[in-house]
C-alpha cells in the first residue's frame, strides 16, 4: 500500500505494531510486561514509516511580474518526490470520518499481474484527486491478495 500511495502521489497512513488489543497500555509476553504498541519505525525506517522522501530538483515558480515564464538566473529548488507518510493517529486528527471519501475495492481486477493492479488503483485514485482524505475500503475484496 505504501508503493500505491507513492505512485498516486498520496500520503501513506501507517499503524504502529500492536501486540495486544486490550484496553491496557501493557501486555504480558514471555512472563514480562511489554508495551502493547510499538512504533513502526522501531522496526523499519524510511518513507513507509514517515521518514522523508528523496528530493528531486524543481524549478522555482515564475515570478508574476516577469514578462516570460523563463526562470533564467533562478536557483533550482529541491522538493520531495511524494508526500510523507503519516501515522494512523494523525490521520484520525486531520481526516475525521465526516471528511473522508471512501473508495471501495469491490471493482478491482482479480487475478491480474501486480503492475496491472497498481495501474488500476492509480487511475482509480486519480478520480478523487481533489479530495484530501481518501480511504480505501477493502472489506469486500482484499486489495493485494498475493505476496
Amino acid at each position: 500500500m505504501s508503493y500505491l500511495a507513492y505512485m498516486s502521489n498520496r500520503s501513506f497512513v501507517f499503524e504502529d505494531y500492536v501486540w495486544s488489543h486490550t484496553p491496557f497500555p501493557w501486555t504480558i509476553y514471555d512472563f514480562a510486561l511489554r508495551p502493547k504498541r510499538i512504533p513502526l519505525n522501531a522496526f523499519i525506517s524510511g518513507p513507509t514509516a514517515g521518514g522523508p522522501m528523496p528530493l528531486i530538483p524543481s524549478p522555482p515558480p515564475p515570478h508574476p511580474d516577469s514578462p516570460s515564464s523563463s526562470s533564467a538566473g533562478s536557483s533550482i529548488q529541491m522538493r520531495p518526490i511524494a508526500p510523507r507518510a503519516i501515522s494512523a493517529e494523525w490521520w484520525e486528527t486531520v481526516c475525521p470520518k465526516r471528511k473522508r471519501r471512501i473508495v471501495s475495492s469491490k471493482d478491482a481486477p482479480v487475478g491480474v499481474e501486480g503492475n496491472v493492479l497498481i495501474e488500476w488503483w492509480v487511475n482509480r485514485l486519480k478520480e478523487v484527486e481533489g479530495d484530501g482524505c481518501v480511504e480505501v475500503d477493502s472489506s469486500t475484496r482484499v486489495v493485494f491478495d498475493r505476496l
